[in-house]
């Protein structure tokens, strides 16, 4: 078993503004920050579902990934995927519009992700059509 710290097994110095390569930058990434990108990317690509994970576009949160195969583990769901639908920007496109704390505009999301927005965001709300 190998122990110690994980920046210096894989070479790379923890400092500051860097990140290793086995860091999810969603964990370490403020909300603040990712509510600024989501809003950017809703502007960059119109349509488009911004969040950088996919999901099952019927049932949201229930994909399991293993190896390059992705499936829905909703027991009347037959969805999956060749590839690792978790690891890669959500291929869907966007249907609804999420606002957080009241602002205006928002960010594009796909149906899934909006199923899944519904029962996890507190102080926002998810609602139907792109953002204006």
């Amino acid at each position: 078993m190998i122990s110690g710290n994980r920046s210096a097994i894989n070479g790379t110095d923890h400092l500051p503004g860097r990140r290793a390569h086995w860091e999810n930058p969603w964990v370490t990434t403020t909300t603040g920050e990712l509510y600024a990108q989501a809003l950017q990317d809703t502007a960059d690509r119109p349509g488009q579902c911004v969040v950088p994970w996919g999901v099952c576009p019927e049932h949201g949160a229930t994909l399991k990934a293993s190896g390059n195969r992705t499936s829905c583990m909703d027991v009347a769901c037959l969805n999956s995927w060749e590839y690792d639908r978790l690891d890669a920007p959500c291929p869907e496109p966007a249907t609804h519009t999420v606002q957080v704390d009241g602002a205006s505009g928002g960010y594009a999301v796909c149906d899934g992700h909006a199923l899944t927005a519904r029962t996890h965001i507190t102080n926002g709300q998810v609602l139907p059509n792109l953002p204006a």
